[in-house]
Parts: C-alpha cells; structure tokens; sequence
C-alpha cells in the first residue's frame, strides 16, 4: 500500500505541476493566457451542460451488479489479452487500477509534457534572441547618438560653406557694381579725349557711340546723386554733351548752307537756259530738279543724323533744343530758296488783282500754289524726318505762304458782287478744303489754315454785301413805272403768247401743274433753288403743261422777290446754317415789307383786286421758291422786358419813407431787385410770315371781293339784323317802316346786287385767271368769295318774310338768276 501510495503520489506529482501551470492561465495576477468574458462564459456553459448530460438512448441501461459481465469487446480491444488480468483481492485490482490510472495519464500527458518541453526551450533561444536584440539595440543607439553628433557636425559645416559662397557671390557683385559705377566715373577722361580729336566725324558710328556713352554715364550721375563727387561730373559730363551737340549743329548748318549756295549757283546758271519769269518759280520744270533734287542729293549724308537726334529728343532738353534748331535751320534754308519764287507769284498775283479781270482765277491761281509748295515740301520734310513732328513745319508753311494770304485778302474784301464772292467762296470751300486738301490732308495744316482764314474773310464781306443788298436792293428797293404796271404787262405778255399760238410757233411759257404757284422752266434762279435740295431733284417730275398766264416767267417776277431768290440760293451753299438762317429771315421780312408797299401802290394806280393779287401771287411764288432749302428759317433772338422796371419805379416813389429801412421791406432793395429787366427769348419763322402774310393778304382779298359783289346787300342784311334785334325791346320798331327797308329800296337793292354780279364777276374772274393762271388756285381762293355771296342773299332771304313781303317775289326772282350766275362760273372751274 506504501508502495502503491508512493508510486501513486510520485505520478501525480507532474500531474499537480501541470495543474499548476495550467491555472496559471487564468491567475489573478499576471495571468499567462487570460480568457475573454466570453469564452469564460462558454467554458461555464460546456461545464453546466456535461454534469446535467443524460444517458444516451443508444446505450443499454446497466443495473446495479456486482458482477462485471463482458458483452461483447470493442474492435480496438481485440488484441489484448485479458487472461492476463486476475485479481484475486480488491486490493490487487485498486493496485492494478492506480498503475493503469497512471500509465493512462503519463500516456495522455506525454504530449503535453513534450510541448512544454519544447516551449521551454524556445523560451531558452527567445530569450537569448532578446538579450541579442537588446545588445544590438544598445549598439544601434550609440552608434545613431555618433551619427547625430556627425550630421550635426556636418551641417554647421555646410551651413558656414554656404554662407561663405553667398558672401563670395555678394562680394562680387559688390565688386561689380562698383566696377560699373566706377566705369562710369572712368569713362569721361575717355570721351573728352575722343571729342577732342580733330578728325571726328559727326555722321560717323563711332560718334554715335561717343554719345550713347554720354547718355548712359550722364544719366547715372542724375540718377545717383549721392555718390562722391557725382554733381561734379554731372556738370562734366553736361559740358561733353554741349560740346558735342555744338559739333551738330555746325555740321548741320555747314552743310545746309553749303548746299543752298550749290543750288544758287546751279540756278545761276540756269538762267541762260531759262526765261526771267521762270527763274524765280519751282513750277518750272528746269529749276524744279535743282531745288528739290539737288538739296536732297546735298543733304542725305545728314539723314543718319537727324534719325539719330529725332530718337533721343526725349532724352535730355539739349536734345530737344537740338532737334528744334536742326528743323529750324532746315526749313529756314528751304525758306531762303523758296522765297524768291513766293514773292514772284505774290508779284504776279497782285499784278492780276490790280486789273480786276478774272479775280476768282487769281484766287485759285493763289490758293493751288500754296497747296502744291505745301505738298512738296512736306514730301521732302518727310524724307528726313518723321511726319509726326510738324510743329516748325506748319510754321515754316505758315510764313511762307502768308504773303499770299495778304495779297488775295484785299482783293477779297474789295469785291462788290454777291455773285463773285458767292463763286470765291466755292472755290475755297469745294475745290481747295474739300477736293484737295481733304484728298492728301498731310502737311496742308498750315495752308488749310490760310484757306479756312480766306474762306471766313470771304463769307464775313459776303454776309455784309448781303446785308446791304438786303437793305437797299430789296428792303428799300423803289419799283418803277414798269415794275408795278399790272395787269398791262402780264396782258401784254399774254397777247405775245396768243400771237405765237396763232403762228403755230412753240410756247416759252411752260410750267409745272402745282398746287400753289407755277414756275416756268426758263428761270434760271428757279432751276438753282430747286438744284439745292437732293430730295427736291429726285422728285418724280409731274406733267407738264401750257400756262395761260406769263405771271409765270421768272422775268415776270417783281424785283425784289427775284432778288430775294438770287441772293438765298448764292448764300446758300456758301455760309454756314446759323448765318444762313439769319440772312434768310432778313432777306425774307424785307422781301415781304417790299412787296406789301408794291401792292399798295399798284392798288392806288389801278385797282385793289390787282394789288392783292399781285401780292399774292408773288407771296405763293416765294413760298414754293423757299420750299427746297433744307434749312430751319426759324431764328431765335432775344429781347428786354422793361415793364418791371416801370412798376417797381412806382413803387419805389411810393415807399420813399421806407429808402432807409433796415428791413426786408427797404425800397431801394425792392426796386433794385424786382426792377430788373427780363431777357425773353423768341423764335421768329420767315416761312411762317410768308404764310401769315399770304393768309392775311388772301382774307383782304376775299373780303374786298365780297365787298364789291354785295356790298350794298351786306350792309342791308347788317342794319336789318340790326333793327330785328332791337324790335325785342321795342316791339312798336318796324323794320319795313324804316327807310333803308322800303320796299321799292329792297327791290332796287336786290336789282342792284344782281347786275352787280354780272358785271363784276367776269372782271373778279379774269384777274385771277390772269395773275394765278392755276385752276386749283383760283377755285381755292373764290370759293370763300362764292359762300360768302351765298350766305348774304340767305340772309337776306331769312329775313321775317312778313317785315318785307311786299318785296318777296323780286328777292325770289333775284336768287333765282344769282344762282344762275354763280352755278356757271363753277362749271367754268370746274
């Protein structure tokens, strides 16, 4: 049993151990393999489930024996013996049992305790891996502690070689930069010395340089002024500029005179070849290559410098200054070889004007020579300077060309005629501004100054002669005896046409069918004024037919309105569009004053109906005339009103009391204030006066026409009315009681009024017919005359029938042949 104990307690001696380790698994403290929550819970689950297991079915139930019984034996127990298993006592089988027990469990924990094993000795090599790692690890650091004591050392010494390479590169360009500026400083030793060499060129690349080294170091000493001693050479390097801008300019001034005594002699000479008149004159074709050719031949070597002197003109004012007195000397050369020929043509000119004849020749002879200089010369100005720069070219222009100026001036403001200085100003304007200097505007500044000058002296004496003319010609114009002799000349006229109808000989009165007034075709003045308007040209043209009457005729026209026509077409097209207007209004009011004291006077040698007519007719001839100017002949002019002045005057000697007040209510403060005069402005239309002046004329006319017709009858009907409307207050008057409403009155009145009608209606007829020689006119103007003697014998006839019923069958059969009368004057209208 001791034995058994003893071999016992040794086998479960690894037993505990491997317990023990196996709780150590889950120790409390620094447990070796700690389990999750929830595999605790899975392993608490397997364990309440193994001890509640029941039986399975498949086995057979074992009762309680004491005896074991061998049913049948497993396959895998098939090769052991079991004789060899006799106990004969328990003790023998529990002995037997605790060996079998205990191989059992040495036999199932062989593999574990071989595990175990070999995890201990991986434990072993582990831990001599560590104790290497932390060996190598205690290297590495030191060795990473060296490395970062190296790098350290390394990078401050990167770091002063770095600094040293920027201040080398620093240091150089310091070094450079005061290379350069000293260069600068350096360099006038060396261009003074190069000034001074007598062999120096100026057209030369070399004194080119010679400047651009002047410009460079010149503009560094201006732009550093706080360098040592940098106004010093500022003002050296100034005098080595002067000095060579002298060396330009007597170069420049030596050659260009040198070359203008060339052309002189070379002109000279020509004189043997050419006429005295020709000398004098680039025109001519023999001078014209020495002037021109030859100057430019003479001048080219000095084309480089003037480039190189135009480019830097913007640099320094001694440039500038240069570049002006280069432009300056050349012009005036060309002025000393163009002046004999400008003077010679200002001869010639003034010779021309002194004779009067052809001064519109003299003009363009004038203005063409200045356009023609002006274009060659710039031609030539431009091949040796920019064309951009022609401030002393203009001037240079301008003086050369104002003799002519003031020698066409005079002959200008000396012309008389409307018509030459409406011509002069169509020259300057059309030919010269627009058609050749508008063609090739370039250089012709200065002379399109001149022209425009000429041209403005030109309209100012054209709109003071227009003026006069308007006054005396027109406004003042005093008609003759065969001015006003109508209708003996338009009768005249007539018989003319009738004879050469008879003849079988063609017509010269021929007009257009207008509404107004008709035109002949034969007026020159008509075909200018209608020439103005474009539209007014391109106007389809209407039928045309055979006047009745020569009122027509522009040669027929009264004087004034003839002139009035004239003069607005030549203003026209020369004055601008303000001044025309005003001239227009004036020439118009005068036209209209004039032509209203011809009428009067033709009504006091003849008859009112000739006066009126031939005021209207003229008043409609104006109308259609004025009709194509595409002009406003509205004028705005300007007045004072000086009716405050007059009442604050009375007020202010009403308030004498109150001159010395303090208050708002002082009266010389008030009269100073409400006394001062308005500036009104108003507009005043010429075409509006000659329709309120035809309107007015034409209602004179149809009142005296209705006047001569009925007016006895008129002033009948006006008394009746008269007594009819007094009859309502005093019912005892009676109007066949009176005496201008008597019966046999009545009767001889209507009688009267009728024959009144036949005999003057024919004449009324036939003047109209004479001066208006227009259907549609004349049916216009009598169709007030025919409604008004209609309307006074309806009012004669609505008259209280039983007031005149005595006189009631003769008012009948009066209205009776007056309707007669009038029905067969409009079929002749119509």
């Amino acid at each position: 049993m001791a034995t058994s104990a003893s071999s016992g307690g040794g086998s479960t001696d690894p037993l505990k151990k491997y317990k023990q380790r196996i709780a150590l698994y889950e120790a409390a403290d620094e447990p070796l393999a700690p389990l999750t929550p929830s595999q605790r819970q899975f392993i608490l689950d397997l364990t309440h489930g193994a001890n509640d297991r029941e039986i399975p079915k498949h086995l057979k139930h074992i009762p309680p024996k004491r005896t074991v019984e061998v049913v049948g034996i497993d396959q895998s127990l098939k090769g052991v013996n079991f004789d060899k298993f006799k106990f004969q006592t328990k003790h023998e089988f529990n002995e037997w049992f605790s060996n079998v027990e205990t191989e059992v469990s040495e036999h199932e924990d062989q593999d574990i305790v071989q595990y175990i094993e070999m995890l201990e000795d991986i434990q072993k090599q582990i831990k001599d891996v560590h104790d290497q790692t932390s060996s190598a690890l205690d290297d590495l650091k030191t060795l990473e502690e060296n490395y970062h004591f190296v790098s350290n050392k390394t990078n401050s010494l990167h770091t002063s070689c770095q600094q040293l390479i920027e201040e080398q590169k620093l240091l150089e360009v310091v070094a450079k930069d005061i290379d350069e500026n000293l260069g600068h400083f350096l360099q006038l030793d060396k261009v003074a010395s190069k000034l001074s060499v007598p062999s120096l060129l100026v057209t030369s690349d070399a004194f080119f340089s010679i400047l651009d080294q002047i410009d460079v170091s010149l503009s560094f000493m201006v732009h550093n002024p706080s360098f040592k001693e940098s106004s010093v050479y500022t003002a050296k390097f100034k005098h080595c500029l002067n000095r060579a801008v002298s060396l330009i300019k007597s170069e420049v001034h030596k050659t260009l005179q040198d070359t203008t005594t060339q052309i002189n002699i070379a002109v000279i000479q020509q004189n043997v070849k050419v006429p005295p008149s020709a000398i004098s004159s680039i025109s001519s074709a023999a001078i014209f290559p020495i002037v021109y050719g030859k100057f430019s031949a003479g001048v080219a070597k000095l084309k480089k410098v003037f480039a190189e002197v135009e480019k830097r003109r913007n640099g320094w004012p001694e440039y500038t200054e240069l570049f002006n007195e280069i432009q300056q000397s050349f012009l005036r050369e060309r002025s000393n070889l163009l002046n004999a020929s400008v003077w010679a043509t200002v001869t010639e000119l003034t010779n021309r004007g002194k004779t009067g004849v052809d001064l519109c020749s003299t003009v363009r002879t004038g203005c063409l020579f200045c356009i023609n200089i002006s274009q060659d010369e710039f031609r030539l100005f431009g091949d040796f300077f920019h064309p951009s720069f022609t401030a002393n070219f203009d001037e240079f222009m301008e003086n050369l060309c104002l003799p002519i100026y003031d020698t066409l001036r005079p002959l200008l403001i000396k012309i008389q005629h409307l018509e030459t200085l409406a011509e002069m100003c169509t020259i300057l304007r059309i030919e010269m501004l627009q058609e050749h200097a508008s063609n090739n505007p370039q250089g012709l500044g200065a002379v399109v100054r001149i022209i425009e000058q000429l041209l403005q002296d030109t309209q100012e004496r054209l709109v003071y002669r227009a003026s006069i003319y308007i006054s005396t010609d027109i406004r003042n114009y005093n008609p003759g005896p065969g001015d006003i002799a109508y209708p003996e000349k338009l009768e005249m006229m007539e018989q003319i046409a009738e004879s050469l109808e008879q003849n079988n000989e063609p017509r010269p009165l021929v007009r257009s069918n207008s509404q107004t007034s008709v035109v002949s075709l034969s007026s020159v003045t008509s075909q200018e004024v209608a020439s103005i308007s474009s539209a007014a040209a391109l106007q389809i043209p209407r039928p045309m037919k055979t006047s009745s009457s020569p009122a027509d005729l522009h040669g027929m026209w009264f004087p004034s309105v003839r002139r009035t026509l004239l003069c607005l077409s030549k203003l026209y097209r020369c004055l601008d569009k303000a001044i025309f207007q005003g001239l227009s209004q004036e020439a118009l009011t005068a036209c209209i004053a004039n032509l209203t004291v011809a009428a009067q006077a033709i009504s006091t040698r003849k008859t009112v109906v000739d006066g009126q007519l031939f005021e209207i007719k003229h008043l409609l001839i104006l109308r259609e005339q004025i009709a194509p100017f595409q002009t406003d002949f509205a004028v705005k002019e300007m007045s004072l009103d000086f009716s405050r002045v007059k009442i604050a005057a009375l007020s202010f000697l009403q308030k004498k009391k109150q001159l010395f007040s303090l208050g708002s209510n002082n009266s010389l403060l008030e009269f100073i204030v409400d006394g001062t005069p308005q500036v009104k402005e108003y507009f005043l239309d010429s075409k509006k006066e000659v329709d309120k002046q035809l309107k007015y004329t034409c209602e004179l006319f149809i009142n005296h026409c209705t006047q001569i017709l009925i007016g006895p009858l008129k002033s009948f009907v006006n008394k009746a009315l008269k007594i009819i409307e007094a009859q309502k207050e005093k019912p005892d008057v009676v109007l066949s009681q009176q005496s201008f409403a008597l019966p046999n009155v009545v009767s001889q009145l209507v009688h009267d009024s009728v024959e009144s009608l036949k005999s003057k209606l024919p004449f009324i007829h036939r003047s109209m017919k004479l001066y208006l020689a227009n259907r549609e006119t004349e049916f216009i103007l009598f169709r007030p005359i025919k409604n008004n003697v209609l309307n006074g014998f309806l009012q004669m006839e609505n008259i209280n029938p039983c007031e005149l019923r005595r006189s009631t069958d003769c008012m009948s059969n009066t209205r009776s042949c007056k309707c007669i009368d009038i029905k067969c004057y409009d079929s002749e209208l119509d």
